[in-house]
């Protein structure tokens, strides 16, 4: 008898992990697999002030680009968002972070080299967006070349300062978030995401705003925490407000679209309260 053919969602699956490994592949030069263990995460730099200068001196002697503001081991300047206008492909992210902070730096930070980052950053991406059911759309990313919702994404690096707060937004693409130092809390809207699909690949400023303050019935949220060292996802559509608490900012390496669809005023969903220091956002600091 015949073979049977395979079941679609299992062709489908298996097309999937091919593309995963050959885009790899094409970044370290061999067949790997995707399966690999658990990054461990290494030690953090010793923070008194006399070793973080020599960390910041040490990084100006070998002519990296750091910005002034941007502190790695206490980060409480003000805002600060380094953008890297490439497809967001996996080896790019430590050779991006390199280049902004110095090679030992990342080393440090992320993994020893940027195959194994790639390796990793791959794994818990995908991890992720599992998690959220949300699989489908980092397949679709990954076959793309590096577009979601019609926008082109790509690397940044943002130090967030201590006791600041973004709006409650709606993502108008995937992102993929590295919590380098520090924590980021959030407030997320449970349920399935918005659906978009009008507003693909328009400028965030061109889209329709979004009027959650109508949905009946309002919408629950609930709190959580993006630990350091951890990568974590929103898929396209999800909504939620992010801060940092009073005593601790966070430094962040992301892909993403370049701006988010903020939820404000009379458009919040009925009994919605801000997380964290809601004086002050991040939103008019972003340069």
């Amino acid at each position: 008898m015949p073979a049977e053919a395979p079941e679609p969602a299992a062709k489908a699956k298996e097309e999937d992990e091919t593309s995963e490994k050959t885009m790899l592949a094409a970044v370290v030069g061999r067949e790997v697999e995707t399966e690999t263990q658990p990054h461990t995460p290494v030690p953090l730099l010793d923070e008194n002030e006399e070793q973080n200068q020599l960390h910041h001196e040490y990084h100006l002697q070998k002519k990296c680009f750091i910005p002034r503001a941007m502190q790695l081991v206490k980060h409480d300047g003000p805002m600060v968002c380094v953008n890297r206008g490439e497809a967001p492909f996996p080896e790019q992210g430590f050779d991006f972070f390199a280049s902004i902070q110095g090679l030992e730096t990342a080393r440090h930070f992320l993994c020893q080299d940027k195959e194994a980052y790639s390796e990793y950053w791959l794994k818990e991406a995908r991890a992720r967006f599992q998690e959220r059911k949300a699989e489908r759309e980092w397949n679709a990313f990954l076959r793309n070349d590096g577009t979601c919702g019609g926008r082109r994404l790509y690397w940044a690096v943002m130090q967030l300062p201590p006791g600041r707060s973004f709006n409650l937004h709606v993502h108008p693409c995937l992102e993929v978030i590295h919590v380098i130092r520090g924590r980021l809390h959030e407030r997320r809207m449970i349920g399935p995401p918005l659906s978009l699909i009008e507003e693909e690949g328009k400028l965030v400023e061109e889209m329709k705003p979004v009027d959650l303050s109508r949905m009946v019935p309002p919408p629950q949220f609930r709190d959580g925490v993006f630990l350091e060292g951890s990568l974590n996802a929103n898929e396209m559509g999800s909504v939620h407000q992010s801060w940092t608490d009073g005593g601790e900012g966070c430094l962040l390496m992301c892909i993403w679209g370049g701006g988010h669809c903020n939820i404000e005023g009379r458009r919040l969903p009925e009994g919605f309260r801000m997380g964290g220091c809601c004086g002050q956002t991040m939103v008019e600091e972003h340069r």
